[in-house]
Formats: structure tokens, C-alpha cells, sequence
């Protein structure tokens, strides 16, 4: 297969791959800001118990760190499709509940150009939404109690571009360039009880903006006697500066079969956490 009809292909898929969002069941604290933050680790940083800032790897890509993608194997393309499942339990003294999901989580492509650069691209989860909490309330000036419903759902993607440097030996730089888009969708509802009719109010939120990490990363090889049996150290560090999305808010209100829509006062403005990361990685031979 030639390199332009693996590109293609690889195209198709990250199209298909749009809706990609690896979502956290039931959790309360996505009820916040973007929702929570996805790890963003591949299988190999899964299997290295979520670490991966300072590895290198020929046969898997590093998103942890954009210096990484030198790691790719000389004259190879390398594509990846990640899926999780998630079984969750929660309980209390008078009753429990279970729940489960499987989805796709991730798509990424990364390509070797040259022995000074390297690049990859895909589509990864930033955040996700997703709670329903019961609660109850009552009419003002009346003895009559309803239920209360509020539920979230949604969450935020990310397609990126990154590119990795070798600008010294055994030093290697790089930056992921991403668009940050997606929906949020948070309902409160109350449920008709007795004269009370009941109500739901609707506030769809859009989100977008772009987005640059950086990485760098230094390796020594301490070469042993025979081929195979040195030592690699590797130190890497990565940053992202905190980021101001842009967020357009549509506000519903619906009573008796009637929708109206509500004006927004002042929102609070949200953000990308700054990051910064280091690590540390020891390789003995292979």
C-alpha cells in the first residue's frame, strides 16, 4: 500500500471519528466548567499505569508529549483507534445501582518524515458531561412538594496536529496546534404535582477554541559492551498555558407545551487549566 492511499484512508477514518467522546458515566464533578478532563493517555500510557512524558516508543504514539513522535519507527506510518469500558456501582444504605458503557475513545495517525521530524494527527476527548441528580423542593406559600431533575450531558473534543523536532542529538522538541469543540447540554426539570404544572429549563452551550501544548524531551545513552545492553535516560517536560474558551449559551424555559427563550446575564467565562508535567524514564537494552 502507497503512502497516498494510506493518508487517505486515514483521513477517512478521523472523519468518521468526529463524534468520538469518551465519556464518564454518572460523575458529579463534570457538572463543572467543561466537565472532567479526559486523561488523553493511549494504550501504551494505559499500560504504563498513565505515564508516558519521558517514553519513546517505535510501535505506538505518545500523545502525553508532542517531542515524543521522533520515537515513530524510520519510514513508518503508524495509526491507532482506542476504546474503553467502564462498570461503575453505587450505593447506599437503602438501595443500589449499576451501570456500563463501551465507546470509542480515540483515533491518532503519526508519520515519519525525516530524522529531524516527525508528525501525527487524530482526534482525541477533551472532556465530558454527564450526572443526573434527584432532589426535591416545594411551592412557595403552599404544602405542595415536587421532584426536581437535573441532568448534563456532552462534553468536548479535540482534533489535533503536532509535530516533533531533533534540533541537538538526543534532544528533540515539539507542539500539538489543536481545535477544541463541542455541546453541553444541562436541563433542570420539575415534575407537575397537584395545582403545579411543572416546568424545565434548557440551557444548550457550545464551546470552541484553539489551542497549542509544547513538549521537550533529552535523552543519554550510556552504550554497555555488547549491542542491546546500554542504558537510555530520558527526561521530558511538557506545558500548556491556560486558555479562555468561546462559549455561545442558548436558555430555554418550557411551561405548559410552551417554549420561551430567556436572555443571558453575565457568564462566567471558561478556561483550560494550565499544565505542566515532567518526566523521568530509565531503559535498560531492549
Amino acid at each position: 500500500m502507497n503512502k497516498k492511499n494510506i493518508f487517505i484512508r486515514a483521513i477517512i477514518v478521523l472523519i468518521f471519528a468526529g463524534s468520538l467522546n469518551a465519556q464518564v458515566k454518572n460523575s458529579i464533578y463534570s457538572m463543572f466548567g467543561v466537565g472532567q478532563l479526559s486523561d488523553n493517555s493511549f494504550g501504551i500510557n494505559k499500560s504504563l499505569g498513565g505515564t508516558g512524558i519521558a517514553f519513546q516508543s517505535g510501535r505506538s504514539i505518545n500523545y502525553l508529549n508532542p517531542a515524543s513522535y521522533l520515537g515513530i519507527l524510520p519510514n513508518s506510518f503508524n495509526m491507532e483507534l482506542g476504546a474503553y469500558g467502564i462498570y461503575s456501582k453505587s450505593e447506599n444504605a437503602n438501595a443500589s445501582q449499576t451501570d456500563g458503557d463501551i465507546k470509542f475513545s480515540y483515533f491518532s495517525a503519526g508519520y515519519y518524515c525525516t530524522e529531524w521530524w516527525a508528525l501525527s494527527f487524530g482526534i482525541v476527548p477533551f472532556s465530558s458531561v454527564d450526572y443526573v441528580i434527584n432532589s426535591n423542593d416545594e411551592v412557595s406559600g403552599e404544602l405542595t412538594s415536587f421532584g426536581k431533575k437535573f441532568k448534563g450531558t456532552g462534553g468536548l473534543n479535540r482534533i489535533y496536529f503536532g509535530n516533533s523536532f531533533n534540533i541537538y542529538e538526543g534532544l528533540s522538541i515539539g507542539f500539538n496546534a489543536s481545535y477544541i469543540f463541542g455541546h453541553i447540554t444541562q436541563t433542570e426539570t420539575a415534575s407537575s404535582s397537584g395545582s403545579f404544572s411543572g416546568y424545565e429549563l434548557k440551557n444548550e452551550r457550545s464551546a470552541q477554541s484553539l489551542y497549542l501544548d509544547y513538549g521537550i524531551q533529552y535523552s543519554i545513552i550510556n552504550n554497555g559492551p555488547d549491542k542491546g545492553t546500554g542504558w537510555l535516560y530520558t527526561i521530558g517536560l511538557t506545558y500548556g498555558a491556560s486558555k479562555k474558551l468561546n462559549t455561545t449559551d442558548d436558555l430555554e424555559f418550557i411551561y405548559n407545551g410552551e417554549t420561551n427563550p430567556l436572555e443571558q446575564g453575565k457568564q462566567f467565562d471558561i478556561k483550560i487549566p494550565q499544565k505542566l508535567g515532567l518526566g523521568i524514564s530509565i531503559k535498560k537494552g531492549n
